[in-house]
């Protein structure tokens, strides 16, 4: 860890990162406010953490670009379940498309 780092750690501390501990469920409502940040396109849940978040149209083709997905007709009423996230994975792992 350079200097200037850890003065600053020591100044201001650190945050840890989230831990997934797995087994969290969805909750329907959080999907809804998701969707109501400019630009989100649809919602995702991570079972890891218990985070919800939303995709914008780039981070929804990223998503499936990474994964090997296919954007389907229509994404309404659907949402991505991972098990994990940028929040407590750096990324998205094995996401699932479900219907709410």
């Amino acid at each position: 860890m350079s200097d200037e780092r850890q003065v600053a750690q020591e100044l201001f501390g650190s945050v840890k990162p989230i831990v997934p501990t797995g087994d969290h469920r969805v909750n329907l409502s959080k999907l809804s406010e998701a969707l109501k940040e400019p630009d989100v396109v649809i919602p995702v849940f991570c079972t890891g953490c218990g985070y919800t978040t939303g995709l914008t149209q780039i981070g929804l083709d990223d998503v499936l670009s990474s994964n090997g997905l296919t954007e389907s007709d229509s994404l309404k009423d659907h949402y991505f379940e991972v098990t994990g996230c940028p929040l407590c994975q750096g990324e998205y792992i094995n996401p699932d498309l479900k219907k709410r």
